[in-house]
């Protein structure tokens, strides 16, 4: 009995041993399988978030090279659109210069038309200048020669009566149109014996002169032109005949 409670309990012995080493070796393996899944839950979940970051690096990757062909292509397009300014600029320039250049060579071919012109009437008004002169030459002599013709008749001609000096006077002013104007201006107190004197002396009569037209004597012929002389206040008879041709 007592070798039988030996042995039954070296069998207890062995049997708890096993049984803590079967327990202990579940024990590590569920524990080795518990590490084994956290491990490969921790590999997916760092899998997972590199997927993730490399996903997120491709999407930002992706809109860096979509903006950059952005900013290119529209750095592009403004270029472009410069150039096509530039050239337009240039083609308004260039049509500019050729309309400029059509208007001077029509402004050139204008101007040599009028100078043409301008020669041929400065010509024309050279030629009508000389005719005119040659036309107031001729009236100036004729003028002269009729003065001439009128004082020699002025000269003939006896003032004894009222109708020879209406007649003279209608004669004396053809040759001076403007001296009784200009004396009676001058000298607006004269009487009519006076003022018939002053036309006389005006046509360069002497004394003898105005004595036979007047049809009195020298004597009486001084005796007024002295008392003219006073009146007028000249020094002397010469410088108050010279003072009347020249009036």
């Amino acid at each position: 009995y007592d070798l039988s409670t030996k042995y039954l309990e070296k069998l207890l012995v062995v049997n708890d041993s096993l049984y803590k080493q079967n327990h202990n070796t579940k024990l590590k393996e569920i524990k080795l399988k518990f590490d084994v899944e956290r491990k490969n839950k921790l590999i997916k979940e760092l899998k997972a978030s590199q997927k993730n970051t490399q996903d997120k690096f491709l999407i930002a990757g992706a809109f860096v090279v979509a903006l950059l062909l952005f900013i290119f292509m529209y750095l592009k397009r403004i270029k472009k659109h410069k150039d096509d300014l530039v050239q337009l600029k240039e083609k308004e320039e260039q049509l500019f210069e050729a309309k400029l250049m059509l208007k001077e060579n029509a402004l050139k071919k204008e101007s040599n038309k009028t100078k043409l012109q301008l020669q041929k009437i400065t010509q024309k008004d050279k030629t009508i200048e000389a005719f005119k002169y040659k036309v107031d030459q001729l009236h100036s002599l004729q003028n002269k020669i009729n003065k001439e013709e009128s004082i020699q008749e002025l000269s003939n001609i006896k003032l004894l009566t009222g109708s020879d000096w209406d007649r003279f006077i209608q004669d004396f002013r053809k040759i001076h149109p403007t001296f009784s104007d200009k004396l009676n201006k001058a000298f607006n107190h004269l009487t009519i014996s006076e003022y018939r004197l002053c036309m006389l002396l005006k046509l360069g009569y002497g004394r003898a002169l105005i004595a036979n037209a007047l049809g009195i004597s020298e004597e009486s012929t001084r005796k007024s032109l002295y008392r003219l002389r006073k009146k007028l206040d000249f020094k002397n008879e010469d410088v108050m005949s010279d003072f009347f041709i020249n009036f």
